[in-house]
Protein backbone atom coordinates (compact mmCIF):
# COMPACT_ATOMS: atom_id res chain seq x y z
CA UNK A 1 0.00 0.00 0.00
CA UNK A 2 1.15 3.15 -1.08
CA UNK A 3 1.00 6.76 0.23
CA UNK A 4 1.35 5.92 3.56
CA UNK A 5 1.84 8.73 6.07
CA UNK A 6 2.04 8.06 10.02
CA UNK A 7 1.98 11.31 12.44
CA UNK A 8 2.82 10.81 16.31
CA UNK A 9 1.09 13.37 18.66
CA UNK A 10 2.11 12.10 21.87
CA UNK A 11 4.88 11.67 23.01
CA UNK A 12 6.31 13.75 20.51
CA UNK A 13 9.48 11.41 20.17
CA UNK A 14 9.21 8.22 19.63
CA UNK A 15 11.04 7.21 22.48
CA UNK A 16 9.82 4.57 25.31
CA UNK A 17 10.63 6.15 28.39
CA UNK A 18 8.27 4.47 30.75
CA UNK A 19 7.76 0.90 31.74
CA UNK A 20 4.08 1.59 30.56
CA UNK A 21 3.54 4.06 27.40
CA UNK A 22 0.39 5.41 24.69
CA UNK A 23 1.06 6.36 21.28
CA UNK A 24 -1.80 8.92 20.26
CA UNK A 25 -1.34 9.56 16.24
CA UNK A 26 -3.01 8.82 13.20
CA UNK A 27 -1.70 7.22 9.77
CA UNK A 28 -3.03 8.75 6.38
CA UNK A 29 -4.02 5.82 4.05
CA UNK A 30 -5.70 5.78 0.49
CA UNK A 31 -8.50 3.67 2.06
CA UNK A 32 -9.06 3.50 5.74
CA UNK A 33 -11.97 0.93 5.38
CA UNK A 34 -10.75 -3.03 6.51
CA UNK A 35 -9.50 -4.30 9.91
CA UNK A 36 -7.21 -2.50 11.87
CA UNK A 37 -4.26 -4.22 14.18
CA UNK A 38 -0.90 -3.55 15.69
CA UNK A 39 1.73 -6.01 16.91
CA UNK A 40 4.57 -5.63 18.89
CA UNK A 41 7.31 -7.91 19.01
CA UNK A 42 4.99 -10.64 17.64
CA UNK A 43 2.43 -9.29 20.69
CA UNK A 44 -0.99 -7.75 20.06
CA UNK A 45 -0.67 -4.75 22.67
CA UNK A 46 -3.47 -2.95 24.03
CA UNK A 47 -5.03 -0.38 21.70
CA UNK A 48 -8.06 1.29 19.65
CA UNK A 49 -9.09 2.50 16.81
CA UNK A 50 -9.56 6.51 17.50
CA UNK A 51 -12.28 8.21 15.54
CA UNK A 52 -10.70 11.33 15.54
CA UNK A 53 -12.79 15.06 14.53
CA UNK A 54 -10.62 16.97 12.84
CA UNK A 55 -9.42 13.58 10.77
CA UNK A 56 -11.29 12.52 7.36
CA UNK A 57 -12.47 8.88 8.37
CA UNK A 58 -12.56 7.32 5.08
CA UNK A 59 -8.82 8.60 4.83
CA UNK A 60 -7.41 8.17 8.49
CA UNK A 61 -7.05 6.30 10.91
CA UNK A 62 -6.56 7.74 14.38
CA UNK A 63 -4.94 5.05 17.15
CA UNK A 64 -3.90 4.87 20.60
CA UNK A 65 -1.83 2.11 21.37
CA UNK A 66 -0.18 1.28 25.11
CA UNK A 67 3.50 0.13 25.05
CA UNK A 68 3.81 -2.24 28.05
CA UNK A 69 7.29 -3.11 28.60
CA UNK A 70 5.89 -4.95 31.81
CA UNK A 71 3.47 -7.32 29.61
CA UNK A 72 6.39 -7.65 27.35
CA UNK A 73 8.35 -8.84 29.88
CA UNK A 74 6.13 -11.23 31.29
CA UNK A 75 5.57 -12.95 27.48
CA UNK A 76 9.50 -13.19 27.60
CA UNK A 77 9.20 -10.69 24.94
CA UNK A 78 10.95 -7.41 26.58
CA UNK A 79 14.87 -8.11 26.15
CA UNK A 80 18.05 -5.77 26.40
CA UNK A 81 17.27 -4.46 23.17
CA UNK A 82 17.49 -0.95 23.09
CA UNK A 83 14.47 -0.38 20.58
CA UNK A 84 11.12 -2.12 19.21
CA UNK A 85 9.11 -1.43 16.18
CA UNK A 86 4.78 -0.84 17.04
CA UNK A 87 3.58 -2.33 13.58
CA UNK A 88 0.31 -1.24 12.32
CA UNK A 89 -1.78 -3.29 9.87
CA UNK A 90 -5.23 -3.16 7.56
CA UNK A 91 -6.94 -5.94 6.35
CA UNK A 92 -3.70 -8.08 7.78
CA UNK A 93 -1.04 -5.90 5.04
CA UNK A 94 1.35 -4.28 7.03
CA UNK A 95 0.68 -0.25 6.00
CA UNK A 96 3.11 1.25 8.91
CA UNK A 97 5.63 1.11 11.34
CA UNK A 98 7.08 2.94 13.93
CA UNK A 99 10.61 2.54 15.56
CA UNK A 100 10.99 3.30 19.32
CA UNK A 101 13.92 3.75 21.17
CA UNK A 102 13.42 2.20 24.65
CA UNK A 103 15.53 4.66 27.41
CA UNK A 104 16.78 2.95 30.58
CA UNK A 105 14.01 4.68 32.83
CA UNK A 106 11.80 2.20 31.10
CA UNK A 107 14.23 -1.16 31.19
CA UNK A 108 15.62 -1.36 34.37
CA UNK A 109 12.11 -1.00 36.56
CA UNK A 110 11.08 -4.37 34.96
CA UNK A 111 12.62 -6.99 37.64
CA UNK A 112 10.91 -5.05 40.64
CA UNK A 113 7.94 -3.85 39.23
CA UNK A 114 7.32 -8.04 38.04
CA UNK A 115 7.79 -8.38 41.93
CA UNK A 116 5.48 -5.59 42.94
CA UNK A 117 2.34 -6.90 40.53
CA UNK A 118 2.83 -10.53 42.21
CA UNK A 119 2.71 -9.15 45.48
CA UNK A 120 -0.39 -6.57 44.47
CA UNK A 121 -2.34 -9.69 42.83
CA UNK A 122 -1.61 -11.61 45.98
CA UNK A 123 -2.71 -8.87 48.34
CA UNK A 124 -5.97 -8.21 46.31
CA UNK A 125 -6.76 -11.90 46.29
CA UNK A 126 -6.16 -12.10 50.20
CA UNK A 127 -8.64 -8.92 51.11
CA UNK A 128 -11.66 -9.14 48.51
CA UNK A 129 -14.56 -9.42 50.18
CA UNK A 130 -15.95 -11.53 47.13
CA UNK A 131 -15.03 -13.50 44.51
CA UNK A 132 -13.65 -11.61 41.57
CA UNK A 133 -14.05 -12.14 37.72
CA UNK A 134 -12.31 -11.79 34.68
CA UNK A 135 -13.91 -10.19 31.81
CA UNK A 136 -12.62 -11.02 28.07
CA UNK A 137 -10.33 -8.28 26.65
CA UNK A 138 -9.22 -7.40 30.27
CA UNK A 139 -6.30 -8.00 32.00
CA UNK A 140 -7.29 -6.81 35.38
CA UNK A 141 -9.69 -9.03 37.66
CA UNK A 142 -13.06 -7.51 37.69
CA UNK A 143 -15.29 -6.55 40.92
CA UNK A 144 -17.50 -4.23 38.55
CA UNK A 145 -21.31 -4.38 38.35
CA UNK A 146 -23.02 -7.08 36.03
CA UNK A 147 -25.22 -4.31 35.02
CA UNK A 148 -22.14 -1.70 34.44
CA UNK A 149 -22.69 0.19 31.04
CA UNK A 150 -19.13 1.77 30.46
CA UNK A 151 -16.70 -1.12 28.58
CA UNK A 152 -13.48 -1.80 30.41
CA UNK A 153 -11.33 -2.47 27.19
CA UNK A 154 -9.29 -0.34 25.87
CA UNK A 155 -10.15 -1.67 22.89
CA UNK A 156 -13.42 -0.10 23.56
CA UNK A 157 -12.08 3.49 24.65
CA UNK A 158 -13.70 6.54 22.70
CA UNK A 159 -13.17 9.65 25.70
CA UNK A 160 -9.80 10.80 26.87
CA UNK A 161 -6.69 9.10 28.84
CA UNK A 162 -6.36 10.03 31.94
CA UNK A 163 -3.11 9.62 32.53
CA UNK A 164 -1.32 12.49 35.33
CA UNK A 165 2.29 11.91 37.36
CA UNK A 166 2.20 12.64 41.31
CA UNK A 167 2.60 16.08 42.32
CA UNK A 168 4.88 16.68 45.13
CA UNK A 169 2.56 17.07 48.07
CA UNK A 170 1.00 13.28 46.93
CA UNK A 171 4.89 11.77 47.27
CA UNK A 172 5.04 13.65 50.52
CA UNK A 173 2.16 12.28 51.78
CA UNK A 174 3.45 8.63 50.59
CA UNK A 175 7.13 9.26 52.19
CA UNK A 176 4.87 9.93 55.32
CA UNK A 177 3.76 6.18 55.63
CA UNK A 178 5.49 3.22 56.68
CA UNK A 179 7.51 1.24 53.82
CA UNK A 180 5.11 -1.46 54.32
CA UNK A 181 1.75 0.34 53.73
CA UNK A 182 -0.31 -0.64 51.33
CA UNK A 183 -2.55 2.24 49.40
CA UNK A 184 -5.33 1.95 47.16
CA UNK A 185 -5.61 5.00 44.71
CA UNK A 186 -9.37 5.24 44.20
CA UNK A 187 -9.15 5.94 40.25
CA UNK A 188 -6.21 5.82 39.37
CA UNK A 189 -6.30 6.96 35.42
CA UNK A 190 -3.16 5.75 33.69
CA UNK A 191 -0.01 5.49 35.55
CA UNK A 192 3.15 5.38 33.50
CA UNK A 193 5.36 3.94 36.47
CA UNK A 194 3.18 2.51 38.96
CA UNK A 195 3.90 2.95 42.35
CA UNK A 196 5.39 -0.35 44.17
CA UNK A 197 2.65 -0.37 47.16
CA UNK A 198 -0.07 1.62 45.56
CA UNK A 199 -3.22 -0.36 44.56
CA UNK A 200 -4.09 0.92 40.85
CA UNK A 201 -8.25 0.69 40.99
CA UNK A 202 -9.54 1.90 37.68
CA UNK A 203 -13.09 1.14 35.30
CA UNK A 204 -10.49 1.16 32.41
CA UNK A 205 -8.27 -1.78 31.71
CA UNK A 206 -5.30 0.25 31.56
CA UNK A 207 -1.77 -1.75 31.56
CA UNK A 208 -1.40 -0.45 35.15
CA UNK A 209 -4.60 -1.02 36.50
CA UNK A 210 -4.42 -3.41 39.68
CA UNK A 211 -8.23 -3.82 40.11
CA UNK A 212 -11.61 -2.89 37.83
CA UNK A 213 -14.26 -1.57 40.28
CA UNK A 214 -16.51 0.98 41.12
CA UNK A 215 -15.72 4.09 44.11
CA UNK A 216 -19.58 3.02 45.06
CA UNK A 217 -18.60 -0.35 45.68
CA UNK A 218 -15.38 -1.35 46.57
CA UNK A 219 -14.45 -4.90 46.70
CA UNK A 220 -12.44 -5.10 49.36
CA UNK A 221 -12.68 -6.01 53.25
CA UNK A 222 -13.24 -3.31 55.94
CA UNK A 223 -9.84 -1.88 57.36
CA UNK A 224 -7.82 -3.00 54.40
CA UNK A 225 -5.65 -0.29 53.76
CA UNK A 226 -3.33 1.80 55.78
CA UNK A 227 -3.73 5.10 53.13
CA UNK A 228 -5.99 5.83 49.97
CA UNK A 229 -5.58 8.37 47.39
CA UNK A 230 -8.32 10.30 45.74
CA UNK A 231 -7.20 12.50 43.06
CA UNK A 232 -9.43 14.47 41.14
CA UNK A 233 -11.64 11.22 41.22
CA UNK A 234 -14.88 12.16 43.05
CA UNK A 235 -16.16 15.25 40.84
CA UNK A 236 -16.42 11.93 38.01
CA UNK A 237 -18.91 9.93 40.28
CA UNK A 238 -22.58 9.91 40.53
CA UNK A 239 -23.02 9.39 44.13
CA UNK A 240 -19.78 11.05 45.93
CA UNK A 241 -20.92 10.74 49.45
CA UNK A 242 -21.18 6.96 49.00
CA UNK A 243 -17.57 6.23 47.63
CA UNK A 244 -16.74 8.29 50.47
CA UNK A 245 -18.26 5.99 52.84
CA UNK A 246 -16.25 3.28 50.75
CA UNK A 247 -13.21 5.06 51.51
CA UNK A 248 -13.49 5.04 54.88
CA UNK A 249 -14.98 1.64 55.34
CA UNK A 250 -11.60 0.03 53.51
CA UNK A 251 -9.09 2.89 55.65
CA UNK A 252 -7.46 1.03 58.35
CA UNK A 253 -8.02 2.48 62.46
CA UNK A 254 -5.25 5.10 62.35
CA UNK A 255 -5.68 4.89 58.17
CA UNK A 256 -4.74 8.62 55.92
CA UNK A 257 -6.45 9.51 53.43
CA UNK A 258 -4.96 12.12 50.68
CA UNK A 259 -8.19 13.64 48.56
CA UNK A 260 -8.01 16.57 45.61
CA UNK A 261 -11.38 17.46 44.51
CA UNK A 262 -11.90 20.38 41.43
CA UNK A 263 -13.87 23.21 42.83
CA UNK A 264 -13.74 25.98 39.41
CA UNK A 265 -13.01 23.90 37.37
CA UNK A 266 -14.66 23.48 33.88
CA UNK A 267 -16.39 20.59 33.15
CA UNK A 268 -14.55 17.71 31.72
CA UNK A 269 -15.03 14.02 31.03
CA UNK A 270 -12.91 10.65 32.28
CA UNK A 271 -15.92 9.95 31.42
CA UNK A 272 -18.52 11.98 33.13
CA UNK A 273 -18.58 15.11 35.30
CA UNK A 274 -20.79 15.02 37.97
CA UNK A 275 -19.75 17.49 40.83
CA UNK A 276 -17.64 19.98 42.00
CA UNK A 277 -16.71 20.86 45.25
CA UNK A 278 -16.02 23.55 48.32
CA UNK A 279 -13.50 22.61 50.92
CA UNK A 280 -16.28 22.75 53.31
CA UNK A 281 -18.12 20.49 50.89
CA UNK A 282 -15.05 18.29 51.11
CA UNK A 283 -15.21 18.53 54.81
CA UNK A 284 -18.91 16.98 55.08
CA UNK A 285 -17.71 14.25 52.44
CA UNK A 286 -15.33 12.88 55.04
CA UNK A 287 -17.34 14.29 58.24
CA UNK A 288 -16.33 10.91 59.76
CA UNK A 289 -12.36 11.17 59.13
CA UNK A 290 -10.20 13.85 61.53
CA UNK A 291 -9.00 16.70 59.32
CA UNK A 292 -5.24 16.73 59.18
CA UNK A 293 -4.67 19.59 57.09
CA UNK A 294 -5.95 21.26 54.09
CA UNK A 295 -4.20 23.26 51.57
CA UNK A 296 -4.06 24.66 47.68
CA UNK A 297 -1.50 22.66 45.41
CA UNK A 298 0.38 25.10 43.74
CA UNK A 299 -2.02 23.23 40.21
CA UNK A 300 -4.91 24.09 42.28
CA UNK A 301 -4.34 28.11 42.48
CA UNK A 302 -6.77 30.71 40.80
CA UNK A 303 -4.35 31.54 38.47
CA UNK A 304 -5.61 28.24 36.79
CA UNK A 305 -8.99 28.60 37.07
CA UNK A 306 -8.96 32.13 35.19
CA UNK A 307 -6.60 30.78 32.56
CA UNK A 308 -9.12 27.76 32.00
CA UNK A 309 -12.38 29.89 31.57
CA UNK A 310 -10.60 32.55 29.88
CA UNK A 311 -9.21 30.06 27.46
CA UNK A 312 -12.67 27.99 26.92
CA UNK A 313 -14.41 31.37 26.44
CA UNK A 314 -11.87 31.63 23.12
CA UNK A 315 -12.02 28.63 22.25
CA UNK A 316 -15.97 28.87 21.85
CA UNK A 317 -15.93 31.92 19.64
CA UNK A 318 -13.59 29.92 17.50
CA UNK A 319 -16.41 30.30 14.76
CA UNK A 320 -16.74 33.54 14.79
CA UNK A 321 -13.13 34.96 14.21
CA UNK A 322 -13.70 38.91 14.68
CA UNK A 323 -15.84 38.51 17.65
CA UNK A 324 -12.95 36.20 18.81
CA UNK A 325 -10.38 39.03 18.79
CA UNK A 326 -12.60 41.28 20.07
CA UNK A 327 -12.47 38.99 23.30
CA UNK A 328 -8.98 38.35 22.91
CA UNK A 329 -8.55 41.98 22.83
CA UNK A 330 -10.08 42.85 26.09
CA UNK A 331 -8.04 43.71 28.97
CA UNK A 332 -8.68 42.17 32.66
CA UNK A 333 -9.65 45.96 33.72
CA UNK A 334 -11.82 45.74 31.33
CA UNK A 335 -13.73 42.25 32.13
CA UNK A 336 -14.08 43.34 35.54
CA UNK A 337 -14.80 47.04 35.43
CA UNK A 338 -18.60 46.82 34.80
CA UNK A 339 -21.47 44.42 35.72
CA UNK A 340 -21.60 41.73 33.64
CA UNK A 341 -24.87 42.40 32.69
CA UNK A 342 -24.51 45.75 31.91
CA UNK A 343 -21.62 45.01 29.40
CA UNK A 344 -23.28 42.17 27.91
CA UNK A 345 -26.30 44.38 27.13
CA UNK A 346 -23.87 46.04 24.63
CA UNK A 347 -21.83 43.11 23.27
CA UNK A 348 -24.60 40.77 23.16
CA UNK A 349 -22.81 38.67 20.23
CA UNK A 350 -20.09 37.76 22.55
CA UNK A 351 -22.44 36.12 24.32
CA UNK A 352 -24.85 34.38 21.26
CA UNK A 353 -22.04 33.40 19.20
CA UNK A 354 -20.18 31.08 22.13
CA UNK A 355 -20.26 27.59 21.31
CA UNK A 356 -22.83 25.97 23.30
CA UNK A 357 -20.81 22.77 24.18
CA UNK A 358 -18.26 25.03 25.59
CA UNK A 359 -20.96 27.54 26.90
CA UNK A 360 -21.44 24.47 29.28
CA UNK A 361 -18.38 23.98 30.37
CA UNK A 362 -17.86 26.78 31.98
CA UNK A 363 -21.69 28.19 32.66
CA UNK A 364 -22.23 30.32 35.75
CA UNK A 365 -25.00 27.81 36.79
CA UNK A 366 -27.53 25.39 35.51
CA UNK A 367 -31.45 25.00 35.43
CA UNK A 368 -33.35 22.30 34.83
CA UNK A 369 -37.51 22.06 34.98
CA UNK A 370 -38.28 18.19 35.48
CA UNK A 371 -41.30 16.14 35.42
CA UNK A 372 -42.42 12.88 37.50
CA UNK A 373 -43.92 9.96 35.22
CA UNK A 374 -47.10 8.67 36.72
CA UNK A 375 -45.90 5.67 37.38
CA UNK A 376 -42.62 6.18 38.95
CA UNK A 377 -42.56 5.89 42.91
CA UNK A 378 -40.39 7.38 44.49
CA UNK A 379 -39.29 5.48 48.45
CA UNK A 380 -38.85 7.51 51.24
CA UNK A 381 -35.41 8.90 52.68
Amino acid sequence: MSDIQLYLDDPAQPTVTHPMEYLWGWIKVPDSSGEFDVRIRGERPQFARIRRRELNPSLHVGFLVFVDMLELAERGKASAQESLVVEFFLDGELIASLPMNILASASDPLPRLLEDRRTKRAFIESNARRPLNRLEGCRAPSALPDDWSIDPRMSAKTDAISAHHYGPSIYEFLNTLPPDAMILEAGAGFRRNPVPNVINMEIYDYPSTDILCIGQDLPFRDDSFDAVLSIAVLEHVDDPFLCAQEIMRVLKPGGKLYCSIPFLQAEHGYPSHYFNCTRFGMRRLFADLQLDQQFMELSNQPIFTLHQILGLYAHGLRDHPQIRERFLKMTVEELIREAPVDRWLRNEDIITALDPEDGWKIAWGTTAVFSKPSSLQIAAA
